[in-house]
């Protein structure tokens, strides 16, 4: 039982590739090579709820991409600059990072020495909301105008991964969103939108399959594919979720396949208020 629970922890890195996937993949690997060659100090980022699937895309990236020297830093929540200087020094490996005597700007031409030493060839920082987690107009300027002089300084490409309100570090300095080379937005299913839809059975056919169960869960069958459609807010982070609780409860009772009863009893473990006042949506599901 034991490897069959390790591959329900497994689902949650299975990553399905769909056009607009593919198009952001496509479209972050032209930005990385074009400004490798004119190393004018640009940015992106990708902007999208939690549980949409920004994580998985940007580790499936990284995956693709293995001949490219890329620096992921996940960024520590309500961090000061001075802090989020030392955890980039952190993640390149540099043995002087924990120097609190130094000042910002002597840590950011610190990591432009390091970035040249490695070679990196695209920095991407994760989770960068929690840069301007407050609601001081002050303290988010001057993020803004940190990034800017990194980009600047650095010259190397750089992903800003996080959800909506990281928006608000480039709407405060215009100097810094003149350096926006695009947004990749990750709001991929929306309602009324077919594609999103189809996208959505898709994803739920290769979770089914990677499921270590006898039977099938057709989990993309339609009424099963609404019901998680609904029981998840539309968002495949929660969806894995619910899938994998349901999975472990399926696999306790010596059931032959993932059942909705045990998806029901998942989501009133995992559901959030909003969620449940809308109801359960496995309940009365043929089993």
């Amino acid at each position: 039982m034991e490897y069959e629970f390790n591959q329900i922890v497994e689902i949650r890195n299975v990553f399905v590739e769909n056009q607009r996937t593919h198009s952001a993949h496509q479209r972050l690997l032209n930005y990385v090579v074009s400004e490798k060659q004119s190393r004018q100090g640009s940015c992106m980022c990708l902007i999208g709820d939690s549980g949409a699937g920004k994580t998985t895309f940007i580790e499936n990236f990284i995956s693709r991409n293995s001949e490219l020297n890329i620096l992921r830093v996940d960024v520590p929540t309500s961090c000061s600059i001075k802090a989020f200087t030392q955890e980039i020094l952190n993640s390149l490996g540099d043995i002087g990072w924990a120097n609190t005597r130094s000042t910002g700007v002597q840590l950011s031409m610190k990591i432009k020495a390091v970035l040249e030493k490695e070679g990196v060839d695209l920095i991407v920082f994760d989770e960068a909301q929690h840069l301007v987690e407050t609601e001081n107009s002050r303290v988010i300027y001057e993020v803004a105008d940190w990034l800017k002089s990194g980009v600047n300084v650095w010259k190397v490409p750089i992903l800003f991964i996080g959800l909506d309100r990281l928006n608000s570090v480039f709407s405060k300095n215009e100097q810094l969103e003149r350096r926006l080379k695009g947004r990749l937005e990750f709001n991929q299913n929306i309602i009324g939108d077919m594609q999103a839809k189809e996208d959505w059975l898709h994803f739920l056919q290769a979770i089914s399959n990677a499921l270590p169960f006898h039977g099938d869960s057709n989990l993309d069958e339609p009424k099963m594919a609404q019901a998680l459609w609904v029981g998840s807010s539309r968002l495949r982070g929660r969806a894995i979720r619910l899938i994998q609780r349901g999975a472990e409860i399926s696999f306790e009772n010596k059931e032959s396949r993932l059942t909705p009863s045990s998806l029901s009893g998942a989501f009133i473990e995992l559901a959030n208020k909003a969620e449940k006042s809308n109801g359960n949506p496995f309940l009365g599901m043929d089993q």
